[in-house]
C-alpha cells in the first residue's frame, strides 16, 4: 500500500510544479489520454446512435415498455 502513497505524493508534487512553472497540465498528459484520439482509435468499431426521435423503427418496437428490474 505504500507505494500507492508514493505514487500519489510524487503526482502531487509534479502537478503542483506545473502550476508554479505557469505551464498547462494537459500540454505533459499523453496523446492516449485526449478525446482526439479516442475518437480516432474506436472510429472503426464505435457509431453514434443519434437521439431516439430520429431512430427508424418498427411501431410494434415503439409500442414496447421496458421496466426496470424491482431490487
Amino acid at each position: 500500500m505504500a507505494c500507492c502513497y508514493h505514487n500519489v505524493f510524487n503526482w502531487l508534487h509534479i502537478l503542483a510544479a506545473i502550476r508554479f512553472c505557469k505551464k498547462k497540465i494537459f500540454d505533459f498528459s499523453s496523446d492516449f489520454y485526449k478525446t482526439s484520439i479516442w475518437l480516432e482509435c474506436y472510429s472503426d468499431v464505435i457509431f453514434p446512435v443519434g437521439h431516439p426521435s430520429k431512430w427508424n423503427t418498427h411501431e410494434e418496437v415503439r409500442s414496447e415498455v421496458v421496466l426496470s428490474p424491482e431490487w
